[in-house]
């Protein structure tokens, strides 16, 4: 059984974590404020880390979304926040000595929802209404999505994972 923490990182990171038989626990945690320099995100991820050490030597591996090219994102004081929480992230995966993984936002989508290339809004509430179809229940989409990527970590790792049979519900 391999235990796994998702990340969806941003200002706001969703985050899921635990093993492959087991039901996730997931959340959000608020990296900065509106106006919050990139230290200041960074120095509140580093925290976020280090409260989560007790879980994270349970960890066989972190997963996080990939950060789209700068181009993509929507500023690109954006695109440095995620690829610093990117390089962070597996910089201290490193140090933890675990496995840290990349997925891409097309990938996730297309294993969870199948469909990898929808509108933001679209995909935000076609992956909430499934976590919701499983028995999850996250307190945002930073969460949903944080799901969606543990479940695509899970079937990576334990190609007999299956979401239908690990929430025990029909989909």
């Amino acid at each position: 059984m391999t235990c796994i923490l998702a990340l969806d990182l941003g200002k706001r990171t969703g985050f899921a974590y635990g093993a492959t038989a087991r039901q996730p626990v997931s959340g959000s945690v608020q990296l900065g404020k509106p106006g919050a320099s990139h230290g200041q995100i960074a120095s509140n991820f580093k925290a976020f880390l280090h409260g989560q050490v007790d879980m994270l030597r349970q960890v066989d591996v972190i997963t996080f979304e990939a950060p789209l090219p700068p181009q993509a994102q929507s500023a690109m004081a954006s695109a440095r926040i995620l690829y610093g929480l990117s390089w962070q992230l597996e910089q201290y995966a490193h140090a933890m000595g675990i496995k840290c993984f990349e997925a891409t936002v097309q990938e996730i989508r297309q294993f969870f929802i199948g469909h990898g290339r929808l509108k933001s809004d679209d995909a935000e509430y076609a992956i909430s209404r499934k976590c919701k179809m499983l028995g999850w229940s996250p307190c945002d989409h930073n969460a949903a999505d944080a799901l969606a990527l543990w479940s695509y970590q899970a079937a990576i790792i334990d190609p007999r994972f299956e979401l239908k049979r690990h929430a025990g519900v029909k989909l």
